[in-house]
């Protein structure tokens, strides 16, 4: 029992006492009675509101340095995020940055440097500089390539004309129906092929025949036979890249052609070797037909070389 009530019990057994004993009027004996039961409502109610507050859950605040520490740590993490994240976006702009350096820096050696490779009897090449005009897969010869005309005559390539037969192989010769290029005043880039006596110059995407293959000539390598006009094989001795002036490729009814006494195809590897055929065969036949040649292609045939697939290094 707390020592608050054990007073009120004390006061009120004062009191009958007294009332008892005519102490005191009766009147006064109310009203201290009265006082005596408002405090004790009123101590009740004091203490029923103290046992609800005690009652409600209790929250308790985190340590103050445990927060602080909190902050930091998310901070820190908030921070190492954002320094990788600038680290990376840092790295990959240097990496494009130094990419396209190395695209600027193969795009200007393609389009202005100056090559020569050399490739000797061990298969080994030397680079030097030289002047391209273009791509060196254009379909063609220099001018001063030699062709056999039918009777035995040689005649190089700038002052061969449409309607001239030539050797193609075999004891055989062809008509020349007409150019697919034939620019006199251009440099280029060709590979030069030696076998034996023959040296052949022809642009690296140029068809010849090297050890029973329908090659381009840039894939011939040190150690393949080139096929002769009389149908016999030499060994090709070396390989080197050198320019020369004139760009012609003659297109023959037959489909091949002697140059420098190296069977050659009259194809190439810009338009695929059926395709081309296909494409020449109206051509050729207006010319058996009518006599009448088709000069539209003396300068190039990009056009239909960019609408046509392309051929296989190896066909």
């Amino acid at each position: 029992m707390s020592a608050t009530n054990l007073i009120k019990i004390c006061v009120f057994a004062l009191v009958l006492a007294l009332v008892r004993s005519s102490a005191i009027p009766r009147e006064a004996t109310l009203t201290v009675l009265q006082e005596l039961v408002r405090q004790d409502a009123e101590d009740k109610d004091n203490e029923d509101s103290k046992n609800s507050t005690s009652k409600l859950p209790t929250v308790t605040a985190p340590p103050k340095n445990e927060t602080k520490d909190g902050d930091k740590d998310n901070m820190d993490k908030d921070k190492k995020e954002m320094d990788k994240d600038k680290k990376d976006e840092m790295d990959k702009d240097k990496k494009d940055e130094m990419d396209k350096d190395k695209k600027d820096e193969m795009d200007k050696d393609k389009g202005t440097g100056e090559k020569e490779t050399t490739t000797t009897g061990n298969g080994t090449s030397n680079a030097a500089n030289a002047t391209k005009a273009s791509n060196t897969t254009a379909p063609c010869f220099p001018a001063t390539t030699l062709v056999t005309l039918e009777g035995g005559a040689q005649k190089q390539m700038s002052e061969l004309s449409i309607g001239d037969r030539v050797a193609v192989g075999g004891g055989k010769y062809s008509e020349v129906f007409m150019f697919t290029h034939r620019l006199s005043d251009v440099h280029y880039e060709f590979v030069e092929l030696h076998a034996g006596s023959n040296v052949l110059r022809a642009t690296a995407g140029h068809y010849i025949y090297a050890s029973g293959r329908y090659i381009a000539a840039g894939a011939v390598k040190v150690g393949d036979t080139l096929e002769l006009a009389d149908g016999t094989h030499t060994a090709v001795t070396g390989v080197k890249t050198v320019m020369d002036k004139g760009l012609y490729n003659p297109q023959t009814a037959h489909g091949d052609i002697i140059v420098n006494g190296v069977r050659a195809s009259t194809f190439t590897t810009a338009i695929e070797r059926n395709f081309a055929q296909a494409a020449l065969s109206p051509l050729r036949a207006v010319f058996a037909r009518l006599g009448l040649a088709c000069t539209a292609f003396e300068s190039g045939a990009d056009l239909a070389a960019n609408a046509l697939p392309g051929g296989k290094i190896v066909a």
